[in-house]
């Protein structure tokens, strides 16, 4: 009898996990409260890994080195796109990229920049431009009827955007 009531008891704690209940008494008007409210750090807007996180510093290096943030950032929001857009991580949008600087060769404070605008677009969600810019060149340096094909979005530091029609 009280064994087998046990044995069900420990079941139980096993199958169905214990509600924890806090009871929190208000504190008097001189007592500080002792009960801190619990921060829950919430994770990343995108979840990008380690090594996706280094490939995309090095690609915005290589696209917008001596740019500002707002190119970088631009360039970041690309591939965030892509990524969505095609429903694959980085390796399956890597070739569209021209750019890429290994980093032995980014200054500092370049890379300082690339990291902060990856964090801008993949941890926080804050977005460059309000479209869904997924395509960009520069025609200082080449034409692209390709590209002109597309829906013509901006331009940020000599870079025109496009998204798909």
């Amino acid at each position: 009898g009280d064994l087998a009531l046990v044995d069900w008891a420990k079941k139980e704690a096993v199958d169905r996990p214990t509600e924890i209940v806090l009871v929190r008494e208000e504190p008097s008007e001189n007592q500080i409260d002792p009960i801190s409210e619990e921060i829950i750090e919430e994770g990343p807007f995108f979840y990008i890994s380690d090594d996706e996180r280094y490939t995309i510093a090095c690609i915005i290096a290589g696209e917008a080195y001596n740019s500002g943030m707002d190119l970088k950032t631009a360039v970041a929001q690309t591939i965030y796109i892509a990524m969505k857009i095609e429903g694959c991580r980085l390796n399956g949008v890597i070739s569209r990229y021209d750019g890429y600087r290994d980093r032995s060769v980014i200054d500092d404070h370049v890379w300082q920049e690339c990291q902060e605008a990856i964090a801008q677009i993949f941890d926080r969600g804050e977005m460059a431009v309000n479209e869904p810019i997924e395509f960009f060149y520069a025609p200082q340096y080449c034409a692209s009827v390709w590209h002109e094909s597309l829906k013509y979005v901006t331009t940020i530091g000599g870079c025109r955007f496009f998204t798909r029609k």
